[in-house]
C-alpha cells in the first residue's frame, strides 16, 4: 500500500478510531504527560486529504483537521478549530484482519509517534502519538477512512 494511503489511518490516530479518538485530557499537559490530547471520534477519505477529528478535549476548540498528504512523508500539523497547531512525526503498522475494522475488506493500522511540537499547550513535545485507524470502506475502493478506538497525542 502507498504511503499516501497508508497516512491516510493517522490521526486517528490520532485519534487518532469505530470514529477515530485523539482525546485530550482537561488542562495543559505536564512535561512527562504520555498523552495529553484525546478525541471520540474521526473519518476521512484519500480523495479529500482530509482527515477530520471530532469530539477533541484540552486546547483544541473541539476538533482538528489533518492533511493526509502532509503525513504521507511521515510528520505534518493537526490544525486545531482554535488556531493551534500540533505537529507530528508517526509511522504506521499493518495489523491481522483480526483485530475488527467494520468490513472485512478494510485493512487496519496502528499508527505511533511522538508530538514535534505544539502551540496549543495541551501536547507538550515530546508526547507519544497513538491511534489505530481503519482503511478500506463499504465499497472496498480503499478510499475511506475510519479511527478505531482511542488516537492519543
Amino acid at each position: 500500500m502507498n504511503r499516501l494511503r497508508i497516512a491516510t489511518l493517522t490521526l486517528a490516530s490520532i485519534g487518532l478510531v469505530s470514529a477515530a479518538s485523539v482525546v485530550a485530557l482537561a488542562g495543559p499537559a505536564s512535561a512527562g504527560s504520555k498523552h495529553a490530547i484525546k478525541c471520540s471520534g474521526g473519518s476521512g477519505s484519500v480523495s479529500s486529504n482530509t482527515f477530520n477529528l471530532t469530539g477533541c478535549n484540552g486546547n483544541t476548540g473541539g476538533s482538528g483537521t489533518v492533511s493526509v498528504a502532509s503525513l504521507a512523508s511521515g510528520s505534518g500539523p493537526i490544525n486545531w478549530a482554535n488556531g493551534t497547531v500540533t505537529n507530528v512525526s508517526i509511522s504506521f503498522s499493518q495489523l491481522p484482519k483480526e483485530h475488527g475494522c467494520p468490513s472485512k475488506n478494510d485493512s487496519e493500522y496502528s499508527v505511533t509517534g511522538s508530538v514535534v511540537s505544539d502551540t496549543s499547550g495541551s501536547a507538550q513535545p515530546p508526547s507519544h502519538v497513538k491511534g489505530k485507524a481503519c482503511l478500506g470502506g463499504t465499497s472496498g475502493d480503499g478510499n475511506t477512512l475510519t479511527g478505531k478506538g482511542h488516537f492519543k497525542v
